[in-house]
């Protein structure tokens, strides 16, 4: 078992809810805190236990056959923040140009495997020894920020997924198409105060920008979802090994 909050493990019976799970199934999955029982792994407040205790059946899936456990662990968090910003927030559409700033961390590389499994051109937005991990992962083009600035660029996006959240979104705002969509996935400090304020200034200022909408992403876990993104894995359009550092992957990159 890999222990943390998204899981991949042996069952050795039932799990929670998860009826179809028999003795010897792999899942996946995310763990849940029980005050009752070691194990469950709040980040925030936990280091890791000997035991991991799996959500419920809404947040389990068997896992696919082409992962190892510790790539399935991989999965939940970070896919699900990716998948929801791009079909749930945008919505995505097939032939839009898609934008992700943080394009080489865990939702960023998921978004752009994601973005083009959903037949977008995507740009990916990265540093410079991240610049072929990210064209790795199916990127059509890659911003390396130290030598270019996406909000001075000419070209306009029907969707930014923003990871970073380090630029004004008065410099955002001009980089959209006239009907694009700006998601703020994640900010510095995003449990503070000051990651929450932005936010709150997008959903704020989304009414004053024209046809253009500004919307952040609480991501969620969900049954149909992380069905989806086992279709996506089983059929080798997503691959969780382009979240880690090629140093350390399994599979080349």
């Amino acid at each position: 078992m890999v222990v943390g909050i998204d899981i991949g493990c042996g069952s050795a019976g039932r799990h929670g809810n998860h009826r179809d799970a028999q003795p010897g199934a792999e899942i996946e999955g995310r763990a849940q805190r029980d005050q009752r029982r070691l194990g469950a792994v709040d980040p925030d407040r936990d280091s890791l236990r000997e035991l991991a205790l799996p959500a419920p059946e809404a947040q389990l899936a068997f896992k696919p056959a082409n992962l190892t456990f510790e790539q399935a662990a991989a999965v939940p968090t970070a896919a699900f923040a990716a998948l929801q910003s791009l079909r749930d927030r945008g919505p995505i559409r097939p032939g839009q140009q898609v934008l992700v700033v943080g394009a080489s961390g865990g939702v960023g590389t998921f978004a752009v495997q994601i973005a083009k499994a959903l037949g977008a051109h995507v740009t990916g937005v990265a540093s410079t020894r991240n610049v072929d991990l990210v064209r790795s992962a199916g990127a059509d083009r890659v911003i390396d920020y130290a030598r270019e600035d996406f909000t001075r660029d000419r070209a306009r996006y029907d969707l930014v997924v923003d990871m970073v959240g380090n630029r004004p979104l008065s410099a955002v705002v001009p980089a959209l198409a006239p009907t694009g969509t700006y998601v703020v996935v994640g900010a510095p400090n995003a449990r503070s105060l000051t990651g929450m304020g932005r936010f709150a200034r997008a959903l704020l200022r989304s009414p004053f920008a024209g046809r253009r909408r500004l919307r952040p992403l609480f991501s969620t876990p969900s049954a149909d979802d992380l069905a989806t993104l086992r279709e996506l894995l089983a059929a080798g359009k997503l691959f969780p090994d382009r979240t880690m550092d090629s140093r350390h992957s399994s599979w080349p990159i």
